[in-house]
C-alpha cells in the first residue's frame, strides 16, 4: 500500500487546485484515511503572505476554521512554524474556548483527534504542512500513527512538487495584480 500512494504521487503536475483537491479525495479513500490535509504558508516578517489550502475536510468545517483562524492562529501550525517537525494532534491539547469549539465541530464532522501534522520547511519563508486524520480505536493509534507517518511523509512532499506549477502560477499573477 505504502509504495503505491508515493508511485500514485510521482504522476504529473496538478493542472488545477480542483484537480488536487480530488486527487487527495481519492488517495483518502484509497489508503483508507479520514481525511488528508495540505497547506502552503508563504510568511513574510511574521505576517502571512500567501496561503493555500486543500483538503478533504466538510466544506462546513473548513469555513468555520478560516473565520476562527489563520493558520498563524492555529496551535498546531504555529508548533510546525516554530520548528517542530510533527504534531501528533492526540498531544494538542485546546488551548482557549475557541480551540475547544472547534475541535468539537471538527469531531462532530468526522475529523478524528486521532491526526498529526508534518511540517516542511520548502523554502526560506514557505512552509508546507500535511495533515492526515483516521478514526481508529485510541489503543490502536500509538500504532497506526507511526504506519501513517511513514507512508505520509513521503506523499507529502511528492504531493508538494506537483502543485509547485500551480503555486509558482499564483505569485506569478499575483505580481502581475500588483504592477
Amino acid at each position: 500500500m505504502a509504495s503505491d500512494i508515493i508511485a500514485a504521487a510521482l504522476h504529473a503536475p496538478f493542472r488545477s487546485f480542483e484537480e488536487a483537491e480530488d486527487y487527495l479525495e481519492d488517495i483518502a479513500e484509497r489508503s483508507g484515511v479520514s481525511h488528508l490535509s495540505y497547506w502552503h504558508i508563504d510568511i513574510e516578517q511574521g505576517e502571512l503572505d500567501d496561503v493555500v489550502w486543500l483538503s478533504t475536510y466538510d466544506h462546513h468545517y473548513t469555513s468555520a476554521y478560516m473565520r476562527n483562524y489563520t493558520p498563524l492562529g492555529d496551535p498546531v501550525i504555529a508548533r510546525l512554524i516554530a520548528g517542530d517537525d510533527y504534531v501528533d494532534w492526540r498531544d494538542h491539547q485546546p488551548e482557549n474556548p475557541v480551540d475547544d469549539t472547534l475541535h468539537n465541530a471538527a469531531n462532530r464532522l468526522g475529523i478524528s483527534i486521532n491526526g498529526f501534522s508534518v511540517g516542511f520547511q520548502v523554502q526560506p519563508n514557505k512552509l508546507m504542512v500535511f495533515s492526515v486524520s483516521s478514526f481508529c480505536h485510541d489503543v490502536a493509534w500509538s500504532d497506526r500513527i507511526h504506519q501513517l507517518r511513514e507512508r505520509f511523509s513521503a506523499f507529502a512532499l511528492q504531493f508538494n512538487h506537483r502543485m509547485g506549477p500551480l503555486l509558482r502560477s499564483r505569485q506569478k499573477d499575483a505580481w502581475l495584480m500588483a504592477v
